[in-house]
């Protein structure tokens, strides 16, 4: 497994322990790393599932990487 699925799967795992801030981190450093569609999706996923959960001033960082990881170029 390579050193972005690895951090992904990280996520999802903090994200399964209620640990949402510092999964968000992890994402948010992945993100910043990848232009992979697959991963980006990964990614979204993810972030829409955590922005479900927070609460407060964590939803901000949550859709600031729904936002990053959106997919792009979807023309109908």
């Amino acid at each position: 497994m390579n050193d972005v699925a690895e951090k992904i799967e990280r996520a999802r795992s903090l994200l399964a322990l209620g640990q949402e801030p510092k999964a968000a981190e992890i994402l948010g450093e992945v993100v910043g790393a990848t232009d992979d569609p697959d991963i980006l999706r990964q990614i979204h996923e993810l972030a829409v599932e955590g922005h479900e959960r927070a609460g407060g001033f964590q939803k901000i960082h949550w859709r600031e990487l729904m936002i990053e990881s959106e997919p792009q170029g979807t023309n109908g």
